[in-house]
C-alpha cells in the first residue's frame, strides 16, 4: 500500500489548484447571464461556457496570445471596457476595423451592406405587445434579436470602427448598453467567445425556487 506524506498531499493540492487556475485563465470559464441585454439568445439564469483560447492561447492573463485569431461577424464575445475593470460583458460582434456602422430607421448597415432582418412568426412566445423577435443575419450567419415595435424609428451613426477595434451590440437592441454608448472595443479587451449554454436556471418560478430549463441544457447559442 502506498502511503502519501503530508508534503506529497500539499504538492498534489497545489498542482490541482494551479491546473484549475490555468484552465480558468487560458482555456475555459463559466459566466452567469444577469440581464436581458442579450435576449432572446442568452437570458437571465443562463450559465455560459466561454472559450478563452478562441482568439489566441494565453499561458497567463497578462501574457501575449499565441496562434492568435480574430473575432468574426456574429461572434458572441466576452469583453471588458478596460483592463483594470473587474466587470465583464457579453455582446455580439457587428463591425470590424474600418467598417462604417449605422442604423437608419431601424435598419443595421455595415459599410453599405444591410444586415437582413425578418420578423419571426408572431406565435413566438417572445413576441409581445411591446417587443418582437427578428431573425438577423450577415455573411451566412443568422441569429435572433429583440426589438421594440417602434425600433423602425431608431437611428445611429455613421460610426467608423478604428484599427484594432470591434463594434459590438446586444441582441436586445432597446435594452442594451454597447458600442452605441461605449464606442468600439479594442481587441485586447475581448477575452473569449461564448461557445455553449451549460445550463439555465429560472430563479422566479411559481414556487419561488430555482428550476432547471432543460431545453437550454448544453445548447449552442447562434
Amino acid at each position: 500500500m502506498t502511503v502519501r506524506t503530508t508534503s506529497q498531499y500539499l504538492t498534489l493540492v497545489s498542482l490541482s489548484v494551479a491546473f484549475a487556475l490555468f484552465l480558468k485563465w487560458s482555456l475555459i470559464s463559466v459566466y452567469r447571464i444577469p440581464s436581458k441585454s442579450m435576449s432572446p439568445t442568452l437570458i437571465p439564469g443562463d450559465f455560459v461556457i466561454v472559450n478563452k483560447a478562441a482568439y489566441g492561447f494565453k499561458f497567463t492573463p497578462v501574457s501575449s496570445p499565441i496562434v492568435a485569431t480574430t473575432p468574426e461577424y456574429g461572434d458572441i464575445v466576452l469583453m471588458k471596457l478596460n483592463e483594470n475593470s473587474g466587470t465583464y460583458y457579453i455582446k455580439r460582434v457587428i463591425g470590424k476595423a474600418g467598417d462604417i456602422v449605422e442604423i437608419k430607421s431601424g435598419q443595421l448597415i455595415v459599410s453599405g451592406k444591410e444586415f437582413h432582418a425578418k420578423k419571426q412568426d408572431v406565435s413566438s412566445a417572445q413576441n409581445t405587445s411591446l417587443f418582437e423577435v427578428f431573425n438577423e443575419g450577415f455573411e451566412g450567419k443568422n441569429w435572433s434579436i429583440l426589438r421594440s415595435q417602434d425600433y423602425s424609428k431608431k437611428n445611429f451613426g455613421p460610426f467608423t470602427v478604428p484599427a484594432g477595434h470591434y463594434f459590438v451590440l446586444g441582441d436586445n437592441r432597446d435594452s442594451s448598453e454597447d458600442s452605441r454608448q461605449w464606442g468600439a472595443i479594442a481587441l485586447s479587451l475581448i477575452k473569449g467567445r461564448v461557445s455553449l449554454v451549460g445550463l439555465s436556471v429560472d430563479w422566479q418560478d411559481s414556487e419561488g425556487r430555482g428550476r432547471m430549463k432543460w431545453d437550454r441544457f448544453l445548447s449552442v447559442p447562434k
